[in-house]
């Protein structure tokens, strides 16, 4: 069965929604958070990316950012959130609830909203493909639904495994293919032929599996591709995050998480292997699986699981989701937290990024979905330079002053010096290996 229904947004229940919005933001201040926070951080976190050189946004200054402000409120699902997506050309966001809908929610309130009804148990997931063309959807029913995400729109039901499936997404060069993975213990690859009809519709023609992974012992959470479509990671219940070349498509390394259990694994989008990983010990690591080492650790960055993560497009920043309702956005540059937000009611369980990056969506347990904008400054090549030199400076400097500490039969130490070179060093190391 399939069906897609028109709802439209009583105006009594969305005044009602605003007011008590507004009531929580104000009384929250979301804050800058020092690097001597409570997170278990000595000092501050190497950087682990390169940033992409781009032009910073006119008006604001870095370290004074206003507070990312709330857009949109969306309500309609009978159930918790579970994923949520941006179409890349439209101003649309998907949600996925255990109500078994996908709603799709347009930027313009006047546009009702449109729920896609099929799946017979709760989606855990909605993934769009890289031109919007395409849905899918996954769900504890065992199936995977691909989805022609129009009124009236064609769409192809597969029993995709054994058991509930957790999680899909579409390979971003070859749309035609996508990756699922499932309670099952598996990860398998599909893919999918379309045609256009006469009158300019598409329609499916079949559906083929490529090939299946068997690697992990539990319950397979997330699946995602790399920016190239070349490699795969998988976070799953066993506690190990794996990552597969699908050139050969064999498992090429394995991630321990001592950490708690990981709830998503994903690709940094400044490409390579940096793949971050949020946990259910209230943390959120950043990796590089090429060398198979822990590159960012902030443990107790939250008081409950962080149930989700998203990537900032350019790769610089990323928003993490907990069962303690809190939303932090994190400095991977500098290695910090920037932001906690404060809004939703309970557990929020998904997050995602608009493709330009200039949005962010979270939407939970309360079963309402928010549309945040933040004011996020991209870093550029000649502010990484600058700091680059000035922590090179200062640790000369520090070093000549230990010498003469020396000579003087004198114990000289310069922690925050130290930390510094630290950070410098790995950065340094990261930039070589890109």
């Amino acid at each position: 069965m399939h069906a897609l229904s028109l709802i439209s947004m009583p105006q009594l229940e969305h005044a009602e929604f605003s007011i008590i919005y507004q009531q929580q933001l104000d009384l929250c201040r979301l804050k800058v958070l020092s690097r001597t926070s409570n997170l278990d951080m000595s000092q501050k976190q190497p950087s682990a990316l390169e940033p992409l050189s781009r032009k910073v946004k006119k008006g604001y200054v870095r370290g004074q950012e206003p507070a990312p402000s709330l857009l949109n409120h969306y309500r309609g699902h009978r159930g918790s959130i579970n994923s949520v997506a941006f179409h890349p050309n439209l101003e649309t966001v998907y949600s996925a609830g255990t109500d078994g809908f996908i709603m799709s929610w347009n930027f313009r309130r006047e546009t009702r909203a449109l729920r896609f009804e099929g799946h017979e148990k709760p989606v855990n997931e909605v993934a769009l493909s890289k031109d919007g063309d395409l849905m899918l959807s996954a769900s504890d029913d065992a199936t995977v639904r691909v989805w022609v995400p129009i009124i009236k729109g064609d769409f192809l039901s597969l029993k995709a495994h054994s058991a509930a499936v957790r999680s899909v997404c579409f390979n971003p060069v070859e749309t035609s293919q996508f990756a699922t993975c499932s309670n099952d213990k598996t990860v398998k690859l599909w893919s999918v032929q379309r045609f256009k009809t006469k009158a300019n519709t598409t329609k499916f023609k079949s559906h083929d599996f490529i090939t299946s992974f068997s690697n992990h012992t539990n319950w397979v959470r997330s699946v995602r591709y790399s920016r190239d479509g070349r490699l795969l990671c998988t976070a799953s219940d066993d506690k190990s995050i794996r990552v597969y070349d699908l050139r050969n498509n064999t498992c090429v390394h394995t991630l321990s998480c001592d950490a708690g259990t990981p709830t998503k694994a994903d690709f940094n989008p400044c490409g390579g292997y940096y793949v971050g990983v949020s946990t259910t010990a209230n943390s959120f690591l950043l990796y590089d699986a090429r060398m198979e080492k822990l590159l960012q650790s902030y443990t107790n960055l939250n008081d409950g699981p962080v149930n989700s993560f998203a990537f900032h497009p350019g790769g610089d920043f990323a928003v993490t989701v907990s069962e303690d309702a809190k939303i932090k956005i994190l400095d991977l540059v500098e290695g910090r937290p920037i932001f906690t937000l404060y809004g939703p009611r309970t557990g929020v369980l998904a997050t995602a990024f608009s493709p330009d990056g200039k949005l962010f969506a979270t939407g939970g347990k309360d079963r309402e979905l928010l549309i945040w904008e933040p004011v996020l400054l991209p870093y550029s090549e000649d502010e990484i330079a600058t700091d680059y030199n000035k922590e090179n400076s200062a640790s000369l400097q520090g070093s000549k002053a230990s010498e003469r500490a020396s000579v003087a039969g004198t114990e000289s130490r310069n922690i925050s010096q130290s930390g510094s070179k630290s950070s410098t060093s790995s950065r340094q190391t990261i930039h070589s290996m890109s």
